[in-house]
């Protein structure tokens, strides 16, 4: 024998139901904007220091643009002029006990000309970030895309050759 419910039991099971799966989607969502912007806001917060630090200890006069390059030290990657209109990178290290590191643009590979390299090899890419770097004792550019697959990679180049360093690709499980 079937047991019978009554119609307007059923309807607010699925009303409950329906307000729980909203109420918990909301608090995910709500977690997650709350953690990205306590993130973003760490981040700007070591820029103005590191930008401070630079202009006090290097021969950086003017910045252009500041960038993060996380390696197994993260650095504030700045970019500027000297005094003399040399273009420099000025890498100010995240954490204590690090150095901090100059180089002139202009004794490696351009942004544009890694750029020329990549595009030769991956014609269907999606770039997302170029970013110069340094790790373990050299200067790097980190490369940042999406292939033709959908596949996130990270490429890394020689500052001074032009040539890869190391590859990563992280493959989409089905």
């Amino acid at each position: 024998m079937r047991q019978q419910s009554l119609p307007f039991t059923e309807r607010k099971f699925v009303i409950w139901l329906i307000a729980f799966i909203f109420f918990l989607s909301a608090s995910i969502f709500i977690y997650f904007l709350v953690i990205s912007f306590m993130a973003e806001q760490d981040r700007g917060e070591t820029f103005a220091d590191s930008v401070k630090s630079a202009l006090d200890r290097t021969e950086l006069e003017h910045v252009d643009e500041i960038m993060r390059f996380n390696g197994k030290v993260p650095y504030d990657v700045i970019k500027g002029k000297t005094g003399d209109g040399e273009h420099i990178f000025v890498f100010v290290p995240v954490m204590e006990g690090e150095e901090m590191k100059v180089i002139y643009e202009d004794d490696g590979y351009s942004r544009e000309e890694i750029l020329g390299k990549w595009q030769q090899t991956c014609r269907e890419c999606d770039l997302i970030q170029l970013t110069p770097g340094y790790e373990n004792g050299q200067t790097m550019w980190e490369l940042i895309y999406t292939d033709n697959k959908g596949q996130y990679v990270f490429e890394y180049y020689h500052f001074h050759s032009g040539n890869m360093y190391e590859q990563f690709i992280l493959r989409q499980t089905q």
